[in-house]
């Protein structure tokens, strides 16, 4: 599996990058097969909006494509600690795999 990171309004951090791949890392498990076939590519986009909206704390935004056999899995979220945005993503685009797989499975493929 392929994952492309950009960063939009601050610089990524490797500690950042490290996250990211680790947060993702469940795709391997849960796409083993597509993974297999080579046939994934995970798009990160982590950006950092602008600070005036509540009272000049960073807010940021996260979003993952995720490109599989017949369907790209899009998931964005948004909030003020970076880390935890990166756990939801990683929990929302989980589930929205395993529809992905179940609806495949009744599909027949």
């Amino acid at each position: 599996m392929e994952i492309q990171i950009k960063a939009t309004g601050f610089d990524l951090s490797e500690s950042i990058r490290e996250t990211i791949h680790r947060k993702l890392a469940v795709l391997d498990r849960l796409l083993s097969e597509e993974v297999a076939a080579g046939s994934s590519l995970v798009r990160v986009e982590v950006a950092k909006t602008t600070a005036h909206h509540r009272k000049g704390e960073d807010i940021f935004r996260a979003e993952v494509m995720l490109t599989l056999p017949g369907e790209t899995i899009r998931v964005d979220e948004g909030g003020a600690d970076l880390y935890t945005l990166l756990d939801t993503l990683k929990d929302t685009l989980a589930e929205k795999v395993k529809q992905y797989k179940e609806l495949r499975r009744e599909k027949g493929f």
